[in-house]
């Protein structure tokens, strides 16, 4: 068995008196086991020397602990202390990384930390959390079912980057919400429009009474632009044959790089280009292309937009005759949410056309702005129109069985 390496050595230099020395002392590193400290121990015979530098180490050792007993004394309510601020050091050190990190996240994510985390942990320094106290936590979060599985997981997200920070500090050595595992989450399934649908609401006039609702639907599904990019769009932004999206609107904040920083340009046809030059003739945008009633510099709400698209589907469903009877329009609209149908079907519908017309998945993602290939299986939502090309595979099929 090998013997345990010294924690410290020692050797001699001469005074400039002759025949005079003072020894020195290299201290052993414990974690890399190697010498990064010299120190003269002043003592002239070698006994004198050990017991200076054992006395010397231990010093250290008590030092070094009650820094360690200081920083583990640290309460999450410190810790969380501008923690989620736009120029905090976790938003900067993100940023460096090349992650992108949108004020609204900080936002949202200060607000689940003080409403939920500081309520439970904020007087727990970090050293005397365990893992299954947070598990135990989460899971009792998830029994009582005041909170959607998805907001838990964040939740856990926001305590599991508090303790990060705590790790690389110094305070405690290990993260124990890393080693709690997530809640299973079940995401409701997003509606896609039929190709009847579509063709009835992008048909001009139509079930939309505004042309610049028109005009904004005709874009989301010929370009696959997320709410935020639509909204950020500016009148420089269009092309006679493409769209630039460089930027989105962030609620609160404005404009901001788009989701993921995926800048990219878009192609339009010629179709598009002309209803957004209509657009734009009629409706004299100074900046902001589909700005809002109250001011040029801002763009529609997100929740405005989406109940003229409702709306524009309620006109296409309900015959005139029963366009007024509130019944019949509450029943339609509950009918349209059932189907999981809000703005973002848009989205997914393009990507479906997209797939199923057999346009590369790389290319896909580049148009829309996807970071993986999980996310272009996500958004692909076919309906049994798509399936045509199979349905005559399986009838050639069954004719040469027969």
């Amino acid at each position: 068995m090998a013997r345990p390496a010294r924690p410290f050595a020692l050797y001699r230099r001469p005074k400039k008196k002759k025949k005079q020395y003072v020894y020195y002392a290299k201290i052993r590193n414990p974690q890399s086991n190697l010498y990064d400290r010299t120190v003269s121990t002043g003592q002239s015979s070698r006994a004198a020397a050990e017991l200076w530098t054992l006395e010397y180490i231990k010093n250290l050792r008590r030092m070094a602990a009650e820094k360690e007993t200081d920083a583990q004394s640290i309460t999450i309510s410190e810790l969380a202390r501008g923690f989620w601020e736009p120029d905090s050091q976790y938003a900067e050190s993100r940023r460096a990384r090349g992650y992108s990190i949108s004020n609204g996240h900080l936002k949202i994510s200060e607000s689940y930390t003080r409403n939920h985390i500081l309520p439970r942990w904020g007087v727990y320094r970090v050293n005397e959390i365990t893992a299954g106290q947070v598990d135990e936590w989460i899971l009792d979060l998830h029994r009582k079912g005041a909170l959607a599985s998805a907001t838990v997981n964040k939740l856990l997200q926001n305590l599991r980057a508090l303790l990060d920070v705590a790790v690389a500090r110094g305070y405690i050595r290990e993260n124990p919400a890393s080693f709690v595992k997530p809640l299973r989450t079940v995401h409701r399934p997003r509606g896609v429009l039929t190709d009847a649908e579509v063709r009835k609401l992008l048909s001009w006039p139509g079930p939309f009474s505004d042309y610049r609702m028109y005009a904004l639907n005709l874009l989301a599904f010929s370009t696959g632009a997320r709410i935020g990019e639509i909204r950020g769009l500016t009148i420089d932004h269009i092309h006679p044959d493409h769209i630039e999206i460089v930027q989105a609107w962030e609620e609160g904040f404005g404009l901001k790089e788009p989701k993921y920083d995926s800048k990219r340009a878009v192609p339009i046809s010629r179709k598009i280009y002309q209803a957004l030059r209509q657009l734009i003739e009629t409706t004299r945008p100074q900046s902001i292309l589909f700005y809002s009633a109250t001011s040029i510099d801002m763009p529609m709400s997100k929740s405005y937009i989406e109940q003229q698209l409702y709306k524009a589907i309620i006109n296409m469903m309900l015959p005139d005759s029963v366009q007024q009877d509130k019944n019949r329009r509450t029943a339609a609209l509950q009918a349209i949410r059932d189907r999981g149908i809000t703005f973002h079907s848009w989205r997914h519908k393009l990507n479906t056309v997209l797939r199923a017309a057999g346009i590369p998945d790389s290319k896909i993602r580049i148009l829309t702005g996807h970071r993986g290939e999980h996310m272009t299986d996500w958004y692909t939502k076919f309906c049994a129109e798509d399936y045509a090309d199979v349905l005559r595979v399986q009838r050639r099929a069954i004719e040469v069985a027969q």
